[in-house]
């Protein structure tokens, strides 16, 4: 088997989702994570450890939300998951000096920190019925400490909190007021 169908084949067998608990309002905001998980095990990978320059992290990004995740990745079918995870090889390729499983499985992890940090860097979020609450101090701590405890074994996880730094610049555009002041030190 190529490489390729393995990757296609481990991206249609990592499709099986945790339950939705209320305060996991968002749903990608562990699937991505639990998918990147499942194709770095069925794959046997091996995380690279040398990280692309920040604005090669933030292009990254852009080719994930781009890319893969339109909708939220639970309620895709096993051919439109598969292929969103060619159209991201894609579009990663010239980006990451990785295979295309390793550099398939670090966009995910990266956009994964990102993702959750920029989460929690907004004032408020919105729950499971699209009611906007603000966020505790509580929940914001709770949600950094389980990206800490995550990146600990995965620095691509925290190369993705890293790039939330940027997110005020590259969001300039967006109407959503963050709130920085309360982030521990990593």
């Amino acid at each position: 088997m190529t490489k390729a169908a393995r990757l296609r084949q481990a991206i249609e067998n990592a499709q099986s989702w945790r339950p939705i608990r209320q305060q996991d309002a968002d749903a990608n905001t562990i699937d991505v994570y639990d998918h990147a998980e499942k194709v770095a095990n069925l794959l046997k990978l091996k995380l690279p450890l040398n990280q692309p320059e920040k604005k090669k992290g933030l292009k990254i990004i852009k080719c994930v939300e781009d890319n893969f995740m339109k909708t939220r990745i639970r309620d895709c079918s096993s051919r439109e998951l598969v292929d969103r995870g060619r159209k991201l090889v894609q579009c990663i390729h010239k980006l990451l000096p990785f295979d295309n499983s390793e550099n398939y499985v670090v966009a995910l992890y990266t956009y994964h920190g990102y993702f959750n940090m920029t989460k929690l860097l907004r004032k408020t979020y919105v729950t499971v019925t699209g009611k906007e609450k603000p966020y505790t101090p509580e929940q914001r701590e709770q949600g950094y400490n389980q990206l800490k405890r995550q990146w600990i074994n995965n620095p691509w996880i925290r190369y993705g909190v890293a790039l939330a730094g940027l997110f005020k610049k590259m969001k300039k555009n967006q109407k959503k007021e963050i709130v920085e002041d309360w982030v521990g030190a990593g």
